[in-house]
């Protein structure tokens, strides 16, 4: 079978993201150069090792998909490779979240040129990396705007992080969901002062009721009745309305335990139960 290329907007994503790594990789040998700490210095080692890590899973990735099905390749391997829920995980690059970058909503910024909104991406993508810290990211985003309000540069930063983070939190669910059969979710309010009621009444209603994480969340809007679709806060698909400056997050909601096993809960062995050999020495099982 003749192997396919791989798309050129997918050809694209991955320079983008390897590209990102680089210079992610760069800016941290020179802030490793300059460590004032040992403490600084081991940090920035161990981050510079995660980059160095996440890269060679692309550039696997691209190779793989020169030799066989292109397609195979990015979704058994590309889309599968991160499991954890955000970007840094236990010190460790969630690669999966690098694929959501690809929907920052930048481009939807007026008045700005592509340049510009290519810089304020990298900028987004550098915070994801943790080579720098939200409040500079914020700063830098401010500076490329052409010195903005302070508030509209916050605004862009929080939801397009978000935006990625929850992205990449429901294709983990999804993935999850192959394994956990039966697995929901729930959306949580921000808190915020000043809430959308659409939102509230959502994370009231999913907080009694779980939905299965394949459906989306409805979103009523009280002031005409509307509703939105909504996969998770800050879906891409979403209005303005319901997306920019969401706080709000997801979570997963597993099936009770009576929905996972085949077997009667008073064959398992209950927590505290010690078993050594195949022997239980102390303990015993549920429901005895």
């Amino acid at each position: 079978m003749a192997v396919q290329p791989l798309p050129a907007i997918r050809r694209a994503l991955l320079e983008e993201i390897l590209r990102q790594l680089a210079i992610a990789r760069a800016a941290i040998t020179v802030a490793l150069r300059n460590a004032t700490s040992k403490d600084a210095a081991r940090r920035l080692a161990a981050q510079q090792a995660e980059v160095a890590r996440v890269m060679e899973i692309y550039r696997t990735a691209v190779l793989k998909a020169m030799v066989t099905s292109a397609d195979a390749v990015w979704k058994g391997g590309i889309e599968s490779v991160g499991k954890q829920s955000g970007i840094v995980f236990a010190g460790r690059i969630n690669p999966q979240t690098l694929l959501a970058t690809e929907h920052f909503m930048t481009r939807k910024i007026g008045d700005v040129s592509r340049e510009t909104v290519r810089r304020i991406n990298t900028a987004l993508t550098q915070h994801l990396l943790g080579v720098h810290d939200k409040s500079s990211t914020i700063t830098e985003i401010q500076r490329l705007l052409g010195g903005v309000p302070r508030g509209r540069a916050m605004t862009i930063a929080y939801t397009e992080i978000g935006r990625v983070y929850s992205v990449a939190q429901y294709e983990t669910m999804l993935q999850q969901l192959r394994l956990v059969p039966g697995l929901k979710k729930s959306w949580i309010h921000s808190g915020k002062k000043h809430p959308r009621p659409g939102h509230v009444l959502c994370a009231q209603q999913t907080a009694k009721e779980p939905i299965p994480v394949d459906q989306p969340f409805s979103i009523v809007d009280l002031r005409t009745g509307e509703v939105e679709q909504l996969r998770y806060p800050r879906d891409p698909n979403a209005s303005a309305y319901n997306s920019v400056n969401c706080g709000c997050m997801m979570i997963a909601v597993p099936p009770p335990p009576d929905e996972l096993f085949s077997q009667p809960l008073t064959h398992l062995i209950k927590a505290g139960t010690v078993v050594r050999g195949g022997e239980i020495v102390s303990g015993g099982f549920a429901g005895k």
